[in-house]
């Protein structure tokens, strides 16, 4: 049997990034947090912390994270019912999304049944194609992901897709793509991503030409600052239709393939249990995010 404070100790390592940032947390000294993660390492009978800065999971440690995080949403289900207003549990919910998403429509969604069950908000942020990693890892309870695969112990949903439009300032159009959004002007024309995963430019090129092609590429990693980037002439985006409609209708951006888009099907995935935050949540975002 695993001790639950010694998992809730080794949450806090991970979470707070730190065996002294955890302490502070738990309003405990550092000695007591570093011997609690050594119990609970004999216990399973192997190392479950890299003591690295910031602090990382070991593989054995993605699984007991992933319970640590199970524990603490039964223990906030059980005090809302108990009605214990002052209960010592951490009422923190783990999320994980891009920066598109939480731009957009993620936390109009979701507000309402956080204020409603009392809980700190702990986003994490990914390219919507790698945040399973954090469900795998136990870091996230739930994520928005581009996955249709269920990450083993979470459930799946639809919810939804988000449309993405190539563009840039009529400027850049005329200096690269005078006669058309086509394969030349874009193996010169530099692009602007939000970092490394993304793959948003290629998939676009995929969809339209059935290749990729090398490009000049700037790597912003800020949904608007990116756009903005776009809009003083650096290169070209492709852009969440949420986030561009008034800089297109101003005229700051144009649309490069007017009569062209890439839709991304979206995903909420959520750990397999029964708690009614998680219930009222996976129904919060059961709701079209249609950028139509």
């Amino acid at each position: 049997m695993l001790d639950t404070r010694d998992l809730m100790t080794f949450l806090a390592v991970i979470e707070e990034e730190s065996f002294e940032a955890a302490a502070r947390v738990l309003h405990v000294t550092p000695g007591a947090v570093s011997h609690r993660i050594k119990q609970l390492e004999e216990s399973v009978g192997t190392l479950l912390v890299k003591r690295l800065l910031p602090t990382q999971v070991t593989s054995a440690g993605e699984v007991v994270l992933r319970l640590a995080q199970q524990v603490r949403m039964l223990q906030m289900d059980t005090r809302q019912e108990l009605s214990e207003a002052n209960s010592a549990v951490n009422a923190r919910l783990t999320i994980a999304l891009n920066d598109d998403s939480l731009s957009t429509w993620f936390l109009a969604a979701i507000l309402p049944v956080i204020r409603a069950h009392d809980v700190s908000l702990d986003l994490r942020m990914g390219d919507h194609e790698h945040t399973n990693q954090l469900l795998r890892d136990g870091t996230a309870i739930a994520a928005i992901t581009t996955d249709p695969k269920p990450v083993r112990g979470c459930v799946i949903k639809a919810i939804g897709a988000m449309r993405y439009k190539a563009v840039a300032t009529r400027e850049f159009q005329q200096e690269y793509f005078a006669q058309g959004f086509d394969e030349q002007g874009l193996e010169r024309a530099p692009t602007i991503l939000f970092d490394r995963q993304d793959t948003m430019t290629d998939r676009f090129c995929r969809q339209l030409f059935g290749q990729t092609f090398q490009m000049p590429v700037h790597y912003i990693p800020s949904s608007r600052s990116l756009i903005d980037a776009a809009i003083m002439g650096l290169g070209w985006c492709m852009a969440p239709e949420k986030l561009i409609t008034e800089d297109c209708a101003s005229g700051r951006l144009v649309e490069l393939a007017p009569d062209q888009s890439l839709d991304i099907e979206l995903f909420w995935q959520a750990f397999k249990l029964n708690t009614q935050l998680l219930k009222e949540l996976t129904q919060s975002i059961s709701i079209s995010i249609d950028a139509g």
